[in-house]
Protein backbone atom coordinates (compact mmCIF):
# COMPACT_ATOMS: atom_id res chain seq x y z
CA UNK A 1 0.00 0.00 0.00
CA UNK A 2 1.02 3.55 -1.13
CA UNK A 3 -0.01 6.24 1.39
CA UNK A 4 0.33 9.61 -0.59
CA UNK A 5 0.25 12.95 1.67
CA UNK A 6 -0.84 15.19 -0.71
CA UNK A 7 -1.50 18.94 -0.96
CA UNK A 8 -3.06 17.98 2.88
CA UNK A 9 -5.82 20.13 3.69
CA UNK A 10 -5.40 23.38 5.60
CA UNK A 11 -5.85 22.85 9.74
CA UNK A 12 -8.88 24.83 9.33
CA UNK A 13 -10.53 22.25 7.09
CA UNK A 14 -10.65 19.67 10.15
CA UNK A 15 -10.37 19.60 13.71
CA UNK A 16 -6.92 18.75 15.46
CA UNK A 17 -7.91 17.54 18.45
CA UNK A 18 -7.14 14.07 18.64
CA UNK A 19 -10.41 11.60 19.90
CA UNK A 20 -10.03 7.73 20.54
CA UNK A 21 -11.47 6.09 17.67
CA UNK A 22 -13.48 3.26 17.39
CA UNK A 23 -15.35 3.00 13.83
CA UNK A 24 -14.22 3.51 10.04
CA UNK A 25 -16.75 4.32 7.80
CA UNK A 26 -16.63 3.62 3.72
CA UNK A 27 -17.73 6.71 1.84
CA UNK A 28 -17.31 6.69 -1.89
CA UNK A 29 -16.83 10.13 -4.04
CA UNK A 30 -18.96 10.48 -6.93
CA UNK A 31 -16.34 11.71 -8.86
CA UNK A 32 -13.37 10.77 -10.91
CA UNK A 33 -10.14 11.89 -9.14
CA UNK A 34 -9.30 11.69 -5.72
CA UNK A 35 -8.37 15.18 -6.66
CA UNK A 36 -11.18 16.59 -7.32
CA UNK A 37 -12.43 15.59 -3.81
CA UNK A 38 -9.73 17.37 -1.98
CA UNK A 39 -10.06 20.68 -4.10
CA UNK A 40 -14.02 20.21 -3.17
CA UNK A 41 -13.20 20.07 0.56
CA UNK A 42 -11.55 23.05 0.57
CA UNK A 43 -13.79 24.69 -1.84
CA UNK A 44 -15.56 26.45 1.03
CA UNK A 45 -12.66 27.49 3.75
CA UNK A 46 -12.84 25.79 6.31
CA UNK A 47 -16.89 27.06 7.10
CA UNK A 48 -17.92 23.19 7.20
CA UNK A 49 -15.12 21.83 8.22
CA UNK A 50 -16.45 18.60 5.95
CA UNK A 51 -13.66 16.03 5.02
CA UNK A 52 -12.95 12.11 5.37
CA UNK A 53 -8.76 11.67 6.77
CA UNK A 54 -8.53 9.35 3.00
CA UNK A 55 -9.59 9.03 -0.51
CA UNK A 56 -8.58 5.79 -2.60
CA UNK A 57 -7.82 6.20 -5.89
CA UNK A 58 -8.89 3.97 -8.50
CA UNK A 59 -5.33 3.10 -9.25
CA UNK A 60 -5.34 2.19 -6.00
CA UNK A 61 -3.19 4.96 -4.30
CA UNK A 62 -3.93 5.92 -0.50
CA UNK A 63 -4.18 9.87 -0.15
CA UNK A 64 -4.26 11.08 2.94
CA UNK A 65 -5.79 14.35 3.80
CA UNK A 66 -5.57 15.10 7.61
CA UNK A 67 -4.18 12.67 10.62
CA UNK A 68 -6.73 10.24 11.46
CA UNK A 69 -6.36 10.77 15.06
CA UNK A 70 -7.89 14.34 14.17
CA UNK A 71 -11.47 14.67 13.06
CA UNK A 72 -13.77 16.12 10.71
CA UNK A 73 -17.84 15.91 9.71
CA UNK A 74 -18.67 13.29 6.98
CA UNK A 75 -21.57 11.40 8.26
CA UNK A 76 -24.22 13.43 7.94
CA UNK A 77 -27.83 14.16 9.19
CA UNK A 78 -28.88 11.72 11.67
CA UNK A 79 -25.46 11.69 13.23
CA UNK A 80 -23.91 13.61 16.37
CA UNK A 81 -20.85 14.86 16.81
CA UNK A 82 -19.56 12.18 18.85
CA UNK A 83 -20.20 9.64 15.97
CA UNK A 84 -18.24 11.96 13.74
CA UNK A 85 -15.34 12.59 16.40
CA UNK A 86 -15.16 8.88 17.28
CA UNK A 87 -14.76 7.41 13.61
CA UNK A 88 -12.67 7.78 10.36
CA UNK A 89 -13.91 8.30 7.02
CA UNK A 90 -12.44 6.71 3.80
CA UNK A 91 -13.21 8.21 0.54
CA UNK A 92 -13.23 5.50 -2.29
CA UNK A 93 -13.09 7.38 -5.67
CA UNK A 94 -15.88 6.41 -7.55
CA UNK A 95 -18.46 7.88 -9.93
CA UNK A 96 -21.66 6.45 -7.77
CA UNK A 97 -25.43 5.71 -8.94
CA UNK A 98 -25.82 5.48 -13.15
CA UNK A 99 -28.45 6.79 -15.33
CA UNK A 100 -29.11 4.97 -18.41
CA UNK A 101 -30.32 7.10 -21.49
CA UNK A 102 -30.57 5.15 -24.79
CA UNK A 103 -26.88 2.86 -24.97
CA UNK A 104 -24.89 5.73 -22.81
CA UNK A 105 -24.86 5.88 -18.81
CA UNK A 106 -24.45 9.15 -17.42
CA UNK A 107 -22.75 10.05 -13.96
CA UNK A 108 -23.09 13.38 -11.58
CA UNK A 109 -27.49 13.37 -11.82
CA UNK A 110 -26.84 12.47 -15.16
CA UNK A 111 -24.56 15.45 -16.28
CA UNK A 112 -21.65 13.37 -17.21
CA UNK A 113 -21.01 10.41 -20.05
CA UNK A 114 -19.55 7.37 -17.73
CA UNK A 115 -17.52 5.62 -19.92
CA UNK A 116 -16.55 2.48 -17.62
CA UNK A 117 -17.44 -0.67 -16.17
CA UNK A 118 -20.92 -0.86 -15.36
CA UNK A 119 -22.87 -2.86 -12.97
CA UNK A 120 -26.33 -3.65 -14.03
CA UNK A 121 -28.27 -4.82 -10.73
CA UNK A 122 -31.09 -7.36 -11.03
CA UNK A 123 -33.87 -5.23 -8.85
CA UNK A 124 -33.63 -1.89 -7.89
CA UNK A 125 -31.82 -1.01 -5.07
CA UNK A 126 -32.82 2.72 -3.77
CA UNK A 127 -34.24 3.27 -6.59
CA UNK A 128 -31.03 2.53 -8.81
CA UNK A 129 -30.49 0.40 -11.33
CA UNK A 130 -27.14 0.80 -12.54
CA UNK A 131 -23.97 1.63 -10.76
CA UNK A 132 -19.83 2.11 -11.48
CA UNK A 133 -17.90 -0.59 -10.22
CA UNK A 134 -15.12 0.23 -8.26
CA UNK A 135 -11.72 -1.36 -9.30
CA UNK A 136 -9.83 -4.08 -8.26
CA UNK A 137 -6.46 -2.09 -7.11
CA UNK A 138 -8.79 0.35 -4.97
CA UNK A 139 -10.31 -2.23 -3.26
CA UNK A 140 -7.02 -4.61 -2.34
CA UNK A 141 -5.66 -0.83 -1.20
CA UNK A 142 -8.72 -0.33 0.92
CA UNK A 143 -8.34 -3.31 2.70
CA UNK A 144 -4.78 -2.71 3.14
CA UNK A 145 -5.85 0.91 4.70
CA UNK A 146 -8.03 -0.63 7.22
CA UNK A 147 -5.45 -3.31 8.54
CA UNK A 148 -3.06 -0.08 8.48
CA UNK A 149 -5.60 1.36 10.53
CA UNK A 150 -6.61 -1.48 13.23
CA UNK A 151 -2.92 -1.37 14.09
CA UNK A 152 -3.01 2.77 14.66
CA UNK A 153 -6.09 2.18 16.42
CA UNK A 154 -6.45 -0.78 18.20
CA UNK A 155 -9.58 -0.02 20.01
CA UNK A 156 -11.55 -0.37 16.61
CA UNK A 157 -12.45 -3.69 16.51
CA UNK A 158 -12.54 -6.29 14.05
CA UNK A 159 -15.90 -6.59 12.76
CA UNK A 160 -18.12 -5.09 9.45
CA UNK A 161 -21.18 -4.53 8.98
CA UNK A 162 -21.48 -6.58 6.36
CA UNK A 163 -24.37 -5.73 4.78
CA UNK A 164 -26.15 -2.75 2.39
CA UNK A 165 -28.95 -2.10 4.87
CA UNK A 166 -28.92 1.03 6.73
CA UNK A 167 -30.09 0.90 10.46
CA UNK A 168 -29.71 3.51 13.73
CA UNK A 169 -27.92 1.46 15.33
CA UNK A 170 -24.66 1.39 13.17
CA UNK A 171 -23.96 4.96 13.88
CA UNK A 172 -22.64 2.92 17.25
CA UNK A 173 -21.16 -0.18 16.06
CA UNK A 174 -17.76 -0.72 16.77
CA UNK A 175 -15.65 -1.52 13.15
CA UNK A 176 -16.02 -0.95 9.93
CA UNK A 177 -19.03 0.39 8.48
CA UNK A 178 -20.54 1.68 5.20
CA UNK A 179 -22.40 5.59 4.48
CA UNK A 180 -25.55 3.70 3.52
CA UNK A 181 -25.66 1.55 6.73
CA UNK A 182 -25.66 5.05 8.47
CA UNK A 183 -27.93 7.11 5.78
CA UNK A 184 -30.99 5.98 4.12
CA UNK A 185 -30.54 7.92 1.84
CA UNK A 186 -26.86 7.41 0.55
CA UNK A 187 -25.65 5.06 -2.16
CA UNK A 188 -22.02 4.80 -0.70
CA UNK A 189 -20.93 2.36 -0.67
CA UNK A 190 -23.05 0.54 -3.58
CA UNK A 191 -23.81 -2.77 -4.12
CA UNK A 192 -20.98 -3.17 -6.63
CA UNK A 193 -18.89 -3.28 -3.91
CA UNK A 194 -17.89 -7.15 -2.51
CA UNK A 195 -19.05 -7.46 1.30
CA UNK A 196 -17.68 -11.19 1.27
CA UNK A 197 -14.27 -9.96 0.68
CA UNK A 198 -14.03 -7.23 2.88
CA UNK A 199 -15.34 -9.47 5.48
CA UNK A 200 -12.93 -12.28 5.13
CA UNK A 201 -10.44 -9.46 4.66
CA UNK A 202 -11.17 -7.88 8.33
CA UNK A 203 -12.00 -11.82 10.27
CA UNK A 204 -9.17 -13.27 8.86
CA UNK A 205 -6.19 -10.77 7.63
CA UNK A 206 -4.65 -10.04 4.36
CA UNK A 207 -2.63 -12.08 1.68
CA UNK A 208 0.13 -9.62 1.93
CA UNK A 209 1.41 -7.80 4.14
CA UNK A 210 0.51 -4.15 5.21
CA UNK A 211 3.91 -2.14 5.21
CA UNK A 212 4.83 -0.85 8.92
CA UNK A 213 5.49 2.87 7.61
CA UNK A 214 3.96 4.06 4.54
CA UNK A 215 5.34 5.94 1.48
CA UNK A 216 4.99 9.61 2.24
CA UNK A 217 4.99 12.08 -0.57
CA UNK A 218 3.74 15.80 -0.66
CA UNK A 219 2.87 15.56 -4.72
CA UNK A 220 -0.76 14.72 -5.76
CA UNK A 221 0.14 12.15 -8.54
CA UNK A 222 -3.57 11.76 -10.45
CA UNK A 223 -2.12 13.76 -13.00
CA UNK A 224 -0.86 10.22 -14.37
CA UNK A 225 -3.90 9.05 -15.44
CA UNK A 226 -4.08 5.97 -17.31
CA UNK A 227 -5.43 6.00 -20.51
CA UNK A 228 -9.21 6.13 -20.54
CA UNK A 229 -11.46 3.25 -22.13
CA UNK A 230 -13.89 4.23 -25.07
CA UNK A 231 -16.05 1.49 -24.16
CA UNK A 232 -19.04 0.82 -21.28
CA UNK A 233 -18.83 -2.71 -20.07
CA UNK A 234 -21.87 -3.87 -18.46
CA UNK A 235 -21.99 -6.38 -15.85
CA UNK A 236 -24.78 -8.42 -14.66
CA UNK A 237 -25.33 -8.72 -10.71
CA UNK A 238 -27.25 -12.18 -9.78
CA UNK A 239 -26.42 -11.48 -6.33
CA UNK A 240 -25.66 -8.24 -4.51
CA UNK A 241 -23.84 -10.24 -1.66
CA UNK A 242 -21.62 -12.28 -3.90
CA UNK A 243 -20.33 -11.92 -6.99
CA UNK A 244 -16.22 -11.74 -8.43
CA UNK A 245 -15.06 -8.37 -8.91
CA UNK A 246 -13.57 -8.14 -12.46
CA UNK A 247 -10.50 -6.50 -13.60
CA UNK A 248 -11.14 -2.55 -14.08
CA UNK A 249 -11.88 -0.39 -16.78
CA UNK A 250 -10.53 3.16 -15.74
CA UNK A 251 -13.47 5.58 -16.94
CA UNK A 252 -13.04 8.40 -18.86
CA UNK A 253 -12.25 11.38 -16.93
CA UNK A 254 -12.54 14.90 -19.01
CA UNK A 255 -14.28 16.27 -15.80
CA UNK A 256 -13.61 17.63 -12.21
CA UNK A 257 -17.14 18.38 -11.59
CA UNK A 258 -16.31 19.55 -7.34
CA UNK A 259 -15.07 22.28 -9.13
CA UNK A 260 -18.49 23.58 -9.28
CA UNK A 261 -20.58 25.00 -6.72
CA UNK A 262 -22.65 22.98 -4.86
CA UNK A 263 -23.91 22.21 -1.46
CA UNK A 264 -21.98 20.57 0.71
CA UNK A 265 -25.30 19.06 2.56
CA UNK A 266 -25.91 17.12 -0.75
CA UNK A 267 -22.51 15.36 -0.35
CA UNK A 268 -22.95 13.43 2.90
Amino acid sequence: MKIVETEKLPIFEYYEKAYSKKQIVLHHTVSSTAKSVSNWFKADLGKSKIATAFCVDKDGTVYQLFDPKCWAWHIGKGSTMDNNKASIGIEVVNEGTLEKRGEKFYWFDGKYEFKGEVVKLDTEWRGVKYVANYTKAQIEATHELLWYLFDKFPAIEHKFTNTFEYDKKYLDFNGVTMHVNLRSDKTDLSVAWNLNDTLKCIEKGLDIATPETPELTSIFESDNEVESTTDTVVMNVADEYDFEIPNYVTPQDSVTPFKKKRKKKNIL
